[in-house]
């Protein structure tokens, strides 16, 4: 914080030093709080993400080689991704006034655990909601949250597991589970301690590489 304020540059590190110095919209605790946040939401999310996305894919043989035959496919793919097997499974939310959900009256700032989840498997929104099917035509899950509290990094999550998936598949022509797959134990975030894979190169991966061996 110290380094931005005094060479700002165009990064959000600097934006945030910008409100809480000329605007005072935030306190030096939320400043440092939120930083905090993207850098641990930064990278487990995404981890999470790309780790069960590719335990979807092996249990998806002839899914995964529609994705393979066809790559644009990618981004539909992941979303499906995130509603069937989302990262963050529990937001916490605050009630601004006294409301009525769904029978349950709550008071005013009383806290709430959103069991995001359960409703990106909602039945009432998803048809065959327990069914991995990347060309569903209702999309829109809450995995990345809604409204003032939507995911920061919601586009280089997205962008970050297009390309991995892309590359992934392309690099190797056969990916299949190699060992047990464990779980962590977790409320909030969902994913994996161990996912044990074994691969074999795609061909034209191969043939570079002799060919750059033969070059050399």
């Amino acid at each position: 914080m110290a380094e931005r304020r005094e060479s700002p540059q165009s990064d959000l590190t600097s934006a945030l030093a910008a409100a809480h110095d000329a605007e005072g919209t935030i306190s030096e605790e939320e400043l440092l709080a939120s930083l905090a946040l993207v850098i641990a939401a930064g990278f487990i999310t995404t981890m999470n993400l790309l780790g069960n996305g590719l335990a979807i894919l092996l249990d998806h043989p002839d899914l995964t080689r529609r994705l393979r035959l066809d790559p644009s496919l990618a981004p539909a793919y992941i979303e499906e991704m995130l509603r069937y097997d989302c990262p963050v499974q529990v937001l916490a939310r605050r009630t601004l006034r006294e409301t009525t959900l769904d029978g349950l009256r709550l008071p005013a700032r009383a806290s709430v655990a959103v069991l995001v989840g359960a409703a990106n498997r909602d039945p009432a929104r998803f048809d065959q909601p327990d069914t991995f099917d990347p060309l569903r035509t209702v999309k829109q899950a809450l995995s990345f949250g809604a409204g003032p509290h939507y995911c920061l990094g919601t586009m280089l999550a997205r962008l970050e597991a297009e390309i991995a998936f892309k590359m992934l598949l392309d690099r190797f022509e056969d990916i299949t589970l190699a060992g047990e797959a464990n779980r962590h134990n977790l409320l909030v975030l969902r994913g994996y301690t161990a996912l044990p894979i074994s691969v074999r190169q795609s061909r034209h991966v191969r043939g570079a590489q002799v060919a750059g061996k033969a070059l050399s």
